[in-house]
């Protein structure tokens, strides 16, 4: 508990430490809701996405849509959260009988830098780019690179594909194939 001014304040009355409790129906049709949004982003992009399109991939009414997400962001959100618990729960399997603190550690490390093994950048909503978005792009690579990973590139148009190939990004991506999605690049990786 903390004292503040003349009361004292248990945090757990305020809800912060604790989730709120939902009913099964209602955690299955959250689920119904995020994997629906998840489908949509996936192929077409966060920007492109309307709250429309994810109610009718989820198989819910835009109003019941809404009573469990205000916006896009906030599904985005509940998607990145959802794919983080994942992936933490199969990186941090201890076991008890080990004691070896070390070694745990190293192999806690590991694990965590193994986990990311691709990184999509879609540029569909960024309609120009300059060489200070190329350099970084080349450095995110190198730095993927280095840790195992690999970087491809979607949604590039026009000037920006142009300027992307003329830097010679284009061996480094696997390509620039203007009709290419995020969701495209994960399932010829093996991901999705």
């Amino acid at each position: 508990m903390r004292q503040t001014g003349q009361k004292a304040l248990d945090m757990s009355e305020l809800g912060i430490l604790e989730r709120p409790q939902v009913s099964d129906e209602d955690s299955a049709k959250r689920r119904q809701i995020i994997e629906g949004a998840r489908a949509i982003f996936l192929s077409q992009g966060f920007d492109a996405a309307s709250m429309n399109d994810i109610a009718r991939a989820a198989g819910v009414s835009k109003g019941t849509l809404y009573v469990y997400f205000k916006h896009k962001e906030q599904l985005f959100e509940a998607i990145v959260e959802q794919e983080c618990e994942t992936q933490a729960e199969g990186i941090f399997e201890l076991d008890a009988d080990d004691h070896d603190v070390e070694a745990v550690l190293t192999r806690l490390g590991k694990a965590a830098a193994s986990t990311v093994r691709l990184v999509v950048c879609d540029l569909s909503a960024a309609p120009y780019l300059d060489l200070a978005g190329c350099r970084m792009l080349h450095e995110l690579h190198a730095e993927l690179a280095a840790r195992g990973a690999a970087l491809r590139v979607v949604g590039a148009h026009g000037a920006s594909r142009d300027l992307l190939r003329a830097d010679g990004i284009q061996e480094k991506v696997g390509g620039l194939d203007r009709t290419a999605t995020v969701e495209s690049a994960l399932r010829a990786a093996g991901v999705y």
